[in-house]
C-alpha cells in the first residue's frame, strides 16, 4: 500500500503486524511530510549533527486578492484542521506540543516574494527517526499575508462557520498557482544549507495540465508506487525510510516544470 493521507496516529506502530502478516506499506508520501523528508535524511547521512531543520511549504495562488488569497488545492476541511490541531516539533532536543499558527514570520519566498510563515504539524517520522540527531525540527505552512489573521479575527471572535470556508476556498480550475517548499539545514558547523522548490500549475501553452500540488504530491507516489511494485519495500516504511529515490523524484519534477535549487 502507498499512502499519501495524514493520520492522527503514525502508521509505523504496526510494524510487527505487518511483518506478520508479510505486508507492505510506504506512507506519507506526498511532498511535505514526504520529498521532505527524504532531503533532510539525505542532508543528515554522513555528517555530524544537525543544530536546526526549518521546512516551510504551502500551495498558494499567484495572485493576491481582497478575501483570502487562498484556494484549497486539497480538502479545505483538512486545511482547517490544519490550522487547529497541535504542531509536534523539537525544541533544544526536547519534543513538544504547541499551538499551531504560532512562530508567525515574513520571509521572501522566492520569486513570489514577501510570504507568511506559521508553525503547524508535519514533521511526521523525522520527530521519531533516531538517525535525525538535530538539536530543533519544525515545518511551517506558507500563504499570502493576510491570510491567516483573517482567519484568527473570525476563529477568535466566534465567527468562524467552518461551511462558509469550505466554500470560499474552494479550488478554482482558472486561478493560477503554485507551490512552493523550502527546507533550511543548519549543521553545528560549516555553512547553512537551503533547499528550494517552486513548482507550477496549470498552463496549457507549455502543456503543463496538472494542478502544482497534484504534481508535487503525485510524482512522489508514483515513485513510491514503482518502489512498492519492484518489491523494494518491506514491512511500513517512511518516506526517510527509501530516500534513496529522492534523485529520481527531483528528475521528474524538473520534468514537470518545476525549479528546484540546492545551494
Amino acid at each position: 500500500m502507498c499512502d499519501l493521507a495524514f493520520s492522527d496516529n503514525s502508521p509505523d506502530r504496526f510494524e510487527e503486524l505487518a511483518k506478520q502478516s508479510g505486508a507492505s506499506m510506504i506512507h506519507d508520501c506526498g511532498i511535505a511530510p514526504g520529498v521532505s523528508n527524504m532531503v533532510v535524511i539525505s542532508e543528515q547521512k554522513g555528517v555530524p549533527p544537525l543544530k536546526s531543520v526549518k521546512i516551510r511549504v504551502g500551495g498558494n495562488p499567484v495572485i493576491r486578492d481582497s478575501e483570502w488569497s487562498y484556494c484549497a488545492p486539497f480538502s479545505p476541511t483538512d486545511v482547517i484542521e490544519e490550522y487547529t490541531r497541535p504542531a509536534r516539533i523539537r525544541m533544544n532536543g526536547e519534543e513538544k506540543e504547541v499551538p499551531a499558527i504560532t512562530d508567525r514570520h515574513m520571509f521572501i519566498a522566492g520569486r513570489h516574494g514577501e510570504m507568511e510563515a506559521f508553525l503547524t504539524d508535519g514533521l511526521r517520522s523525522l520527530l521519531t527517526n533516531p538517525e535525525v540527531t538535530c538539536e530543533s525540527l519544525s515545518e511551517y505552512t506558507v500563504r499570502w499575508p493576510g491570510h491567516i489573521e483573517k482567519f484568527l479575527d473570525l476563529q477568535n471572535s466566534g465567527e468562524l462557520d467552518e461551511q462558509s470556508l469550505v466554500q470560499q476556498w474552494a479550488y478554482t480550475p482558472t486561478r493560477s498557482e503554485f507551490t512552493y517548499m523550502d527546507i533550511t539545514i543548519t549543521p553545528d558547523s560549516g555553512p547553512v544549507v537551503r533547499w528550494e522548490f517552486d513548482i507550477p500549475g496549470v498552463d496549457e501553452s507549455l502543456d503543463r495540465l496538472w494542478p502544482s500540488m497534484a504534481v508535487a504530491t503525485g510524482i512522489p507516489f508514483l515513485v513510491a508506487c514503482e518502489a512498492l511494485l519492484d518489491d523494494r519495500i518491506e514491512g511500513i516504511q517512511s518516506p526517510d525510510n527509501y530516500h534513496s529515490d529522492l534523485d529520481e523524484i527531483i528528475t521528474r519534477l524538473k520534468t514537470a516544470g518545476a525549479e528546484i535549487t540546492r545551494k
